[in-house]
C-alpha cells in the first residue's frame, strides 16, 4: 500500500452468456449434442467455464432447446431465445435479459459488471484462455476485452455493463464486432499463447 497506486485489480462481477441457440444449418444436425471429450459439446463449453472466475454462467438456447436442455448442468441458467432464427444479435438480447431478470442485474446489489460472451462450438477452447480474459478486465480499465493471435481477434469477448445498451441495439445476424467498430478507443487486448480460439465448428469436415 506504500506505492502510488497500490491496486493491482479490481474483483469484479462477472457473468458467462453461453451463446448455443443456432440451427447449425451447415452441419445438418445441431453441434451442442456432438459428442466431445466424452460429453456433448454443450456440456463440454459450459465445464470449461467452470472452471474460470465468472460468478453465473447462463446458455442462450432456441433450436431444439428442450432436447439440448436436458444437456445443460442445473447450475446454470436456460435462456430460451424464441427469436433465434433472426441471428446472433437475438441471442445476445437474450443473454443480457436474463441477466437483467436475476437480480442480479447492473446497478443492482452484487449484480453484474460485465458480460463474458462464449461460443458453444469452440472445442478448444480453455478455462485459461478464458481467465486470461478475466484477469484482463479485473486489473485494466477498458470496457472490452479481445482475445488474439497473431494480430487476429477470436472469442469469447467481454463487454462492461457500460456497453450493454450498445448490445442490445443489435438486430440480425450481427454479434458484437459491429459495437467493437464504434468503440474502438475502449477495447483491450488480450494476447493468446495459441490459435486454439478458431477451432469453432461449423461444418462435418469441421468436426471432422
Amino acid at each position: 500500500v506504500r506505492r502510488a497506486d497500490p491496486i493491482a485489480e479490481s474483483w469484479r462481477r462477472v457473468a458467462a452468456v453461453v451463446l448455443a441457440a443456432g440451427a447449425s444449418t451447415r452441419l445438418g444436425s445441431p453441434k451442442q449434442l456432438l459428442p466431445v471429450a466424452g460429453r456433448t459439446m454443450i456440456e463440454h463449453i459450459v465445464d470449461t467455464v467452470k472452471a474460470t472466475t465468472v460468478d453465473e454462467v447462463i446458455v442462450v438456447l432456441g433450436y431444439q432447446a428442450d432436447p439440448i436442455s436436458e444437456h445443460v448442468p442445473s447450475w446454470c441458467r436456460i435462456a430460451v431465445n424464441p427469436a433465434w432464427a433472426e441471428g446472433i444479435g437475438s441471442s445476445i438480447r437474450a443473454g443480457l435479459a436474463a441477466l437483467k431478470s436475476s437480480g442480479r442485474s447492473p446497478g443492482a446489489p452484487g449484480g453484474m459488471e460485465a458480460a463474458l460472451f462464449v461460443l458453444v462450438d469452440q472445442p478448444y477452447l480453455r478455462s485459461e484462455d478464458m481467465q486470461r480474459v478475466l484477469q484482463a478486465y479485473y486489473g485494466g480499465e477498458k470496457a472490452i476485452w479481445v482475445p488474439t493471435y497473431q494480430g487476429r481477434n477470436g472469442n469469447p469477448v467481454l463487454f462492461d455493463q457500460s456497453l450493454f445498451p450498445a448490445l442490445e441495439s443489435l438486430r440480425g445476424d450481427v454479434g458484437g464486432r459491429q459495437v467493437l467498430e464504434r468503440f474502438k478507443e475502449q477495447v483491450g487486448i488480450v494476447e493468446m499463447p495459441s490459435a486454439d480460439l478458431f477451432g469453432d465448428i461449423d461444418t462435418a469436415a469441421d468436426y471432422r
